[in-house]
Order: C-alpha cells, then structure tokens, then sequence
C-alpha cells in the first residue's frame, strides 16, 4: 500500500496556475524587473548607491506581503525576518557608515529570500536544514525553473491573437516593419537635408543604452516571473531526511576527549600569562602578544562551536558524551575570554576602529551563543539553531542602527594615548588621528565637539572643512549626512 501509494504521488501531473494569475505575478515580476534596472543595475557605471538597495528590498518585502497575504499573515516568524531586513534597509537611509552598507548588500537579500521560503512554506515549523535548502533552492532553482509556464502564458495570448482579429494587424505590421525601413533609408539618401536632421536626432539618441536597460529589465522579469510562479505554487516542499543520530558514543568520546586535552593545556597557559599576574618572556609587549593569533582563537572557537552542533545531531546520547560536552564548552569559553582580552590589550594600544568593533562584538554575540550551547544541554527541545540564528540578527542589526562611529571617536578622543605608560589625552599625538577624521558623517558630530577644544589653526579645522566641500559635492544622502551639512555650515557660515 505504501509503495502504490509513493507510486501515486510520484506520478501526479505537474501543478499549474491559471493563466490570470500567472499575469498578475508576471505584472509583479516586470514592477520588480524596471525598478532593479533603475535603482540597482543603472547606478552600478557610478557606484551602486545602498539607499536604491534599501528601497528595492522594501517594495519586495511589501508585494509578497500583498501577493501571499491570506498565509503571511498567519506566519509570525516570517514578520520576523522581515522586520530585520526593513531595519537593515531603514538603517542605510540613518547612518552614512560605508563599512555595513556594503555588508548589508548580501544580508539583506539573505533576509528576504528567508522571509519568502517562511511565508510560501506549507508548514512554517519545518526542520531547520530544510528552511535552508528552500533558500538555497530560491536562490539558485526557482528562477528558472517555471520560465516555461511564463512562456506558455505569453504564448496561448500570442496564439488566441493569431487566431482573431489581431492575426491581421500582427500580420501587416510584420510585412510594414522592413517595407518601412527600406523606404526611409532611401528616401535618407535622397535628400542630404533629410540625412543631415535625421543624423543628428540619431546621434542624441542613446540607442545602445536603450537596448541594454530594455533587455536588463526582460531578463530580471523574467527571472522574477519564474520565482514568483514557484511560490505561488509551493510544489518544492522538501522531505529531506538527515541521517539519524547513529555515531558511536566511544569514537565520539576519543575526538571531544583529545580537543579538551589540547584545550586544558593552552587554558594553562593562558592563566598563567593572560590571566594571571605572571609577566610575558622578556622581549614580548602585551600589545604584540595581543596581536599575534587573535584571528587563530576566533576561528577554533567558532570550530568547537560547530563541533558541538554535529555531536549534537548525529552522535548517541550518552552520559560520557554529554560530560565532554560540557568541557569543550568551557574551553570555548576560556578562548571567548583570552580573545576578548587580547582584543582589549590591542585596542588600548593603537585605538578603536571598525575592523576592531566587528570581531568585539561578534565575540559578545558568541558568548550568548555559548550561552545558548549550554542551555540546549540542560533543555533539549531549545530550537538551537533557530535561537543561534535571531542572537546574529540582534548582533547584526545593532551593528546597523547604533551610531559607532561617534563611539569610535569618542573612546579614541578619551583614552589616547602616546605609549602605554603615559596618558595624554590628546588625539593629535596618535596615528589614528587621520583615521577617525575619515569616518563617514556619523562621526561629525563627535569631531566638531573634538575639534571646539583645538585652537582655530589647527590642522583638524581643515579636514572638517574639506568634508563639508565633499557632502556639498556627492551630496546629502541619508539624515546622518544632512545632520553633519548643517552643523558644519553653520561653524564654517556656510548658508544651507
């Protein structure tokens, strides 16, 4: 019965949608074609601008809302991932940070694909690694998998046409066409008047570009189309099954039991010279030993994390295993907090910048995640990866929306230092004075406070006043921008 049955469902006929609806999702993908050539693909010959991104992902994340209303509306975790991904486009409209502009390009399309596959899914409490093979599916499938039904659709209005009244027009426009043509290229030759006029109208006539935006806004369409019809359809709905939980306590225990060893010898070490009161060899500064393998901690961390997660699915549960467990956990927390050291020995020696803000804070963002680990342990149902997933959007979209760089600025204006020993509370006696003055204009604020403290021919006046020339030239794209024109023009009297 079951075999007849699988039989049965293998054998069912492709689903299709009537042909109304495929015109209204195929009226959705050519709006969603025409708005990524104007504010996506037309901007790229002079740099993509984040705010055309922003406004792209929010248009998208309203018309699925509308196309698939009656089950969005009832799918809660996908409002969710929506309300970050609007965050992080309302973000690129604040602040004027270049770094998490560009980070967000990637991220937000992430987001919206996710919110897409949540909503359209037929049961929204899927298994984790099935949500994710529907992304990567809508990413790399969907866009070409119904590229016929549009097709067809467009066929069948052609072919009805054909067959009617229209068969005629269509008819006498095709033999017109190169009749018309022919003719005027003649009659062009005829008459060097003529020639001259109509060489210049085709001159100023940007043909090429034509071409290019009209097949840029065809293909997208068409690509759009195609995702669209999927979802509407639903018919991806995966049952892949991972392999069940089927490793041997004993081979399990032997790779945790020789990670924790390694680990409880280097957390030796690390008490000892990091933690504790004991002095570095002669010939190593804490700054140098700060530098050296931070990276290298951040990624065994971020390997045990991982480890753990595998044991966790496929290994046996078994009390040995559980114990090791544990341990690796608190040897991860040992790496968290030497990395977190070294990061603060370093930061206090040469300064706070945005490549140091990053790893700081996804460092915090994976103590909660080690956090986390420890309560799946004790509380078994906890969906781990799905809390894992909402601590990153936290992480991310803090990142987003928090003005760093007035952080940047203001940490660097108190704690400047010219050696580790001597406090000098004076910017101008780093090297990192060039760089918080190229912060984006989030940071204005904070070095024109800075710079009130400096006499008039100091040379920061100058660099505040050759950003207010940039702003006046690339202009004021977000309210960050507007906020730095009209407290720089108001000390340099600039009218704005």
């Amino acid at each position: 019965m079951m075999m007849k049955a699988e039989w049965e469902r293998k054998t069912l006929p492709p689903q299709k949608l009537p042909q109304k609806q495929i015109f209204v999702l195929m009226g959705c993908a050519l709006l969603l074609g025409l708005l990524f050539d104007r504010l996506i693909a037309a901007p790229l010959a002079n740099g993509a601008l984040a705010q055309n991104w922003a406004v792209f992902g929010l248009v998208y994340t309203v018309l699925i809302g509308v196309l698939f209303w009656p089950r969005a509306s009832r799918r809660w975790q996908a409002w969710i991932v929506a309300g970050f991904a609007v965050l992080l486009c309302v973000s690129n409209f604040l602040r004027s940070r270049l770094a998490v502009s560009q980070i967000n390009l990637p991220v937000i399309p992430l987001l919206l694909m996710l919110y897409t596959q949540l909503v359209v899914a037929e049961d929204p409490a899927e298994a984790d690694h099935i949500v994710g093979l529907r992304v990567v599916q809508g990413f790399c499938f969907w866009p070409f998998m119904r590229l016929g039904d549009a097709g067809s659709a467009l066929a069948s209005v052609l072919g009805k046409a054909w067959k009617g009244r229209g068969r005629g027009i269509l008819t006498g426009l095709f033999v017109a066409a190169p009749l018309l043509i022919l003719v005027c290229v003649l009659l062009l030759q005829a008459d060097a008047v003529a020639l001259h006029f109509a060489e210049n109208l085709l001159t100023g006539l940007p043909i090429g570009q034509i071409l290019l935006h009209t097949l840029c806004v065809v293909v997208v369409a068409a690509l759009f189309a195609s995702f669209l019809i999927n979802a509407k359809l639903d018919d991806a709905k995966q049952n892949v099954d991972l392999p069940e939980q089927n490793l041997a306590p004993s081979a399990v225990s032997i790779v945790l039991a020789s990670l924790v060893a390694v680990y409880a010898l280097f957390c030796g070490v690390q008490f000892a010279y990091l933690f504790g009161s004991r002095g570095l060899p002669a010939g190593l500064t804490y700054s140098e030993y700060a530098r050296q393998g931070f990276g290298q901690l951040l990624a065994v961390a971020a390997i045990n994390l991982g480890v753990f997660a595998l044991t966790l699915r496929f290994a046996r549960p078994h009390p040995v295993v559980r114990g090791f467990l544990f341990a690796l956990l608190a040897c991860t927390g040992v790496l968290l907090a030497s990395g977190l050291l070294r990061l603060n020995l370093y930061i206090g020696a040469y300064g706070l910048t945005w490549l140091r803000v990053f790893p700081y804070t996804f460092m915090v963002a994976m103590c909660v995640v080690l956090v986390l680990c420890v309560a799946r342990l004790l509380l078994p149902k906890l969906p781990l990866l799905r809390a894992v997933a909402l601590v990153c959007l936290l992480w991310y979209a803090g990142l987003a929306l928090v003005n760093v760089e007035a952080i940047i600025v203001r940490w660097n204006v108190r704690n400047a230092t010219h050696t580790m020993t001597v406090l000098l509370r004076d910017l101008r006696a780093l090297k990192i004075r060039p760089y918080v003055f190229s912060l984006s204009s989030d940071a204005v604020p904070e070095l024109l406070a800075y710079c009130q403290t400096l006499p008039q021919d100091a040379r920061e006046w100058t660099w505040l006043g050759d950003r207010l020339d940039d702003l006046r030239k690339n202009g004021t794209w977000t309210l960050a921008d507007r906020h730095a024109h009209a407290l720089l023009s108001e000390v340099f009297d600039e009218p704005l």
